[in-house]
């Protein structure tokens, strides 16, 4: 009978050493556990990515289809500029490919500026109460004579976050001129600022809270009269650009 109330003692002090340590461990900081759902969101490839050889044919498509028009139009530009001419013959030399006009084939920015921006888009969205939906990426061209632009004259890329208001995606811009009541500002697909009417006072404004898109929203027949030029509002812009194309010109 003391043999036996011993070795119970025993098992007694072994589990609880054992239940002990194992309370240690987790206080320590041990990772918790992450379920099989949420390791399946994280590494789960998305379903838009295309194979290598498909990503091909599309580039090679484009090249077939634009890049040859794209280099004639501008190329035919130069040449009915006469400055051009003169500029010509030392552009050729140290041009190896001869092509004259480099038609850009992808635009990129660095990861941490992409990362830098979702964050900066996401936060000016919480302040004025919206959720974004899409980003929308315009394909837009450098102006000949934009002194910013790196490359002037090529393709470039021009990226938007939108908000859903009446069953569709708006671009946006945010309205920060009252710091206690951010609002969104919804522009048209080609950046045009929307404007409804206030009809307790006549005058224009901006609507009051992200459930109020749809009482002023244009539809097509309307558009025109509530919209005015960027020039006579400026709102605070969530547009990216400024991005590098490739090949660049020849030096």
């Amino acid at each position: 009978m003391r043999h036996t109330k011993r070795l119970f003692s025993s098992l007694s002090l072994v589990v609880l050493i054992g239940f002990t340590l194992y309370n240690c461990k987790n206080e320590k900081g041990q990772t918790p556990e992450v379920k099989d759902n949420q390791k399946d969101s994280i590494t789960k490839q998305p379903d838009e990515i295309i194979d290598i050889n498909i990503a091909r044919e599309h580039y090679l498509t484009y090249e077939n289809r634009r890049v040859n028009l794209i280099q004639k139009y501008e190329d035919s530009i130069n040449r009915s500029d006469k400055r051009w001419i003169n500029q010509n013959i030392q552009q050729d030399a140290n041009d190896p490919n001869g092509k004259g006009f480099d038609v850009a084939r992808y635009v990129y920015w660095d990861y941490k500026t992409i990362k830098n921006y979702l964050n900066y888009i996401e936060k000016e969205a919480a302040e004025a109460n919206v959720e974004i939906s899409t980003l929308r990426f315009y394909f837009s061209n450098n102006k000949a004579d934009e002194k910013s632009a790196i490359h002037p004259r090529q393709n470039s890329i021009m990226i938007s976050p939108t908000l859903k208001a009446n069953n569709r995606d708006f671009i946006f811009a945010i309205d920060d001129s009252n710091l206690k009541s951010i609002k969104p500002q919804l522009l048209t697909d080609d950046f045009e600022l929307i404007f409804g009417n206030n009809e307790s006072n006549g005058n224009t404004n901006l609507y009051e809270n992200s459930k109020a898109h749809a009482s002023f929203l244009p539809n097509t027949s309307t558009a025109n009269n509530n919209t005015i030029p960027n020039a006579m509002f400026v709102a605070k812009s969530l547009t990216l650009n400024k991005g590098n194309s490739a090949p660049p010109p020849h030096h």
